[in-house]
């Protein structure tokens, strides 16, 4: 067992929030005490972003110091590290011309997010000017990346979308289960059962949505083999933005169990599942809402 499992795999027997966000934490990082509270990040610090495009790759750049990660969600789900500068950088492909919508929101290390996000509206226009200076999070002209596709051997990010080679969906072998595409917030409810044979791809979440009664808890469960990648579990609550608690011990099993008092409101809570570090695997989740 690794370090971070090992690490996890304490904290989450002392304290019921478990081990924070799905990234590698900075060394003396605060333990958040059963009933105690992390207080937010701030809003990211997201550069300008032009109104109009003639391309099909979207760069979102900015800061956020505090922060451990960014999430992206809106038109698209995408999450990047914070660099040790403080800064951040993600590329998102663009499927056609339209207006897109992003919310950019920053998390720190106890996997709070910011309570506000910065706002992020770009129009993909074949026809628009192009824009002087204009470079992608790996240092290139958009320009030269519209239209084009991924070059599975090259060890090059050929159509700018920050994935090289097997990372990109474009050459990967992993099928997808049968819920995608479920990438996000809105993704289709599910109901409380067994459901196996899921899978995580390469730049891929999972998210279901659970519906739940007054009166009850929710607990979510995913079991998969360590060795073929490390998935980790999130409950969100009916925002699809608020994480309630979280499961990322390494070891094969992750589960989050949850009371009415948890829980409070009725409506459609958030399960996310994703691949620590970028892994893939297969899994089995098991869902229950019922009384305490």
């Amino acid at each position: 067992m690794n370090e971070r499992a090992v690490l996890c795999g304490v904290i989450a027997a002392i304290v019921a929030l478990g081990c924070g966000p799905s990234v590698d934490r900075p060394d003396g990082f605060m333990i958040v005490p059963d009933g105690g509270h992390c207080e937010p990040p701030g809003t990211p610090n997201v550069a300008a972003v032009p109104d109009q495009q003639p391309y099909d790759t979207a760069t979102i750049r900015g800061s956020s110091p505090q922060s451990l990660r960014i999430i992206i969600m809106g038109d698209a789900n995408k999450a990047v590290d914070v660099l040790p500068d403080g800064t951040f950088c993600a590329d998102i492909h663009l499927p056609g011309p339209g207006t897109y919508m992003f919310q950019v929101y920053a998390q720190n290390d106890c996997g709070e997010l910011s309570a506000v996000p910065a706002m992020v509206t770009v129009t993909y226009d074949e026809s628009a000017p192009a824009v002087p200076g204009a470079m992608t999070c790996t240092g290139a002209d958009p320009e030269g990346c519209s239209g084009m596709t991924e070059i599975c051997d090259n060890g090059r990010d050929d159509n700018c979308n920050s994935l090289v080679d097997a990372a990109d969906p474009a050459c990967s072998s992993c099928t997808d289960d049968a819920f995608e595409e479920n990438d996000g917030f809105g993704s289709p409810r599910v109901s409380p059962t067994t459901y196996e044979n899921l899978k995580i791809c390469p730049d891929d979440e999972d998210w279901f949505g659970v519906s739940k009664p007054s009166g009850s808890g929710i607990v979510a469960r995913i079991r998969y083999t360590q060795s073929a990648g490390d998935l980790d579990l999130h409950l969100l609550d009916t925002d699809g933005r608020t994480i309630i608690m979280w499961s990322v011990t390494g070891d094969g099993v992750e589960l989050v169990n949850t009371t009415d008092a948890e829980v409070p409101r009725e409506g459609v809570y958030w399960v996310r599942v994703y691949g620590f570090g970028g892994a893939t695997n297969t899994y089995t989740l098991e869902l229950t809402v019922a009384p305490p």
